[in-house]
């Protein structure tokens, strides 16, 4: 859930009732710009699969990808694999808590980094 605008968010969220729908929606929202340790959407960092979050920012960070790879149509094949296969671990893998649980990081900014050469 990426918008251009805060004001198409604003409109979206007020149409929303539930108390529970409205606070992951709100959660969901306010990833637009993040890359935190830990998990940035809907999965539970300290839950049973919050290390799938880790691999995918490990995946980001040798592909040089940005959370614009969920939405663009012109996203790389790489990061789209990177996406996939962060999906694919979330169904199917149950991997543990983030490593951000054990260092207190979880939520903290990452700093910007380059593309890691292979």
């Amino acid at each position: 859930l990426y918008f251009d605008s805060v004001q198409s968010a604003s409109v979206l969220v007020s149409r929303v009732h539930d108390r529970a729908e409205l606070s992951l929606l709100k959660r969901a929202l306010s990833i637009q710009r993040r890359d935190n340790f830990g998990c940035d959407a809907l999965i539970d960092s300290c839950g049973e699969n919050g290390a799938c979050c880790d691999t995918h920012d490990i995946c980001y960070g040798m592909n040089g990808c940005t959370q614009s790879s969920w939405w663009s149509p012109f996203a790389s094949f790489t990061c789209n694999e990177c996406n996939m296969n962060a999906i694919g671990c979330i169904a199917q893998s149950s991997p543990g808590p983030s490593s951000c649980c054990a260092d207190g990081t979880c939520g903290i900014p990452r700093p910007l980094r380059a593309k890691v050469k292979r």
